[in-house]
């Protein structure tokens, strides 16, 4: 259906769909790699077909060029991810060499997928008008979910992992250090957000 829609071009709109599963998903990696412009295909994309969606810092002006693009819907995530770059291998039957990679890959993928979950649960619960995740030029200082409520002045930034064990608190009040600089007066909240913590934010979500 996709080649259909999109024509002769499909080609170059699968190597974009394909750089943005695999986390190229700044324009300028994607241009680096592909060697041309594809301006005009992101925005077709984004706008016409609604397969992608725009992302910027939290606090970032809506003109800022600091913009990263996701897949908007999971199945095709997942097929550009792990299918479509490994056609040559379906072709010839060789579902192992496409399993082992799903196996080898499969954490770094749900890692994305499990960061958007969290930012859906905390904007489900009401208690926030702003929601999204911050990173500075050259993607430094990466922090996965920020959620503000400027009423009552408070800024939560959370580093997800699939094993919270990994996580760093002092590391992330390292890189939330610049965006604390913007929101002075505001009582802020880091937390560390595995797995495990899902049923609390769950329920939270709930009511």
């Amino acid at each position: 259906m996709l080649i259909e829609e999109f024509g002769k071009e499909y080609g170059t709109y699968f190597s974009i769909l394909e750089l943005i599963s695999r986390g190229k998903t700044s324009r300028n990696e994607m241009e680096s790699i592909m060697e041309k412009n594809i301006g005009g295909y992101l925005s077709r994309l984004e706008v016409d077909y609604n397969l992608i969606e725009r992302i910027r810092p939290i606090n970032a002006n809506p003109k800022a060029r600091q913009v990263k693009y996701f897949l908007s819907d999971h199945f095709l995530k997942f097929w550009f991810r792990f299918i479509h770059r490994h056609q040559s291998a379906l072709e010839i039957g060789n579902y192992h060499y496409i399993r082992q990679l799903i196996l080898r890959d499969f954490q770094t993928y749900c890692g994305r997928l499990l960061e958007q979950f969290y930012q859906d649960l905390f904007a489900a619960s009401g208690k926030y008008n702003r929601i999204g995740s911050y990173w500075e030029k050259k993607n430094l200082n990466e922090i996965d979910l920020v959620a503000i409520n400027d009423v009552e002045k408070i800024i939560v930034m959370a580093e997800i992992k699939l094993n919270k064990e990994h996580i760093s608190l002092a590391l992330l009040q390292k890189k939330s250090i610049k965006l604390l600089a913007s929101y002075s007066g505001y009582k802020p909240k880091l937390l560390a957000l595995g797995i495990e913590d899902i049923p609390h934010y769950v329920n939270a979500a709930s009511y």
